[in-house]
């Protein structure tokens, strides 16, 4: 296994594209579709965390903030800019990176420490 990735985002197609993706790469994976979902699964160690910003029950910002956990590639719908990536690096040493999610096909590549690349498509 290359690695534990938390895939936090209520478009339940991109999520679960996201997460079949990383899988078929060696990826253990778990989509959590709101906060309190994302709460409940980081009770498990990951490694990485996609997390949106926009949830059904609040802000991805607001569990940047509670918790040091796995490293976080934020991602979101929402053109919010460069001064909202900079907002989310101070909240999070952790941050890696920061990017719209994608509204058609599109190749997202991730990095994780000592874990190797992926690549997860979604369609």
């Amino acid at each position: 296994m290359s690695g534990a990735v938390l895939v936090v985002d209520d478009e339940s197609l991109f999520a679960a594209s996201v997460a079949e993706r990383l899988a078929r790469d060696g990826y253990e994976c778990a989509v959590a579709g709101t906060l309190a979902e994302a709460r409940g699964a980081l009770a498990e160690p990951f490694d990485l965390m996609l997390l949106d910003v926009r949830l059904p029950d609040g802000s991805g910002l607001d569990l940047l903030a509670e918790a040091p956990g796995p490293s976080v590639v934020m991602i979101t719908g929402f053109g919010l800019g460069i001064p909202f990536a900079r907002k989310v690096c101070e909240l999070h040493d952790g941050a890696l990176a920061f990017g719209a999610a994608p509204g058609g096909g599109a190749r997202v590549e991730l990095s994780m420490p000592a874990a190797g690349a992926a690549a997860a498509e979604a369609a």
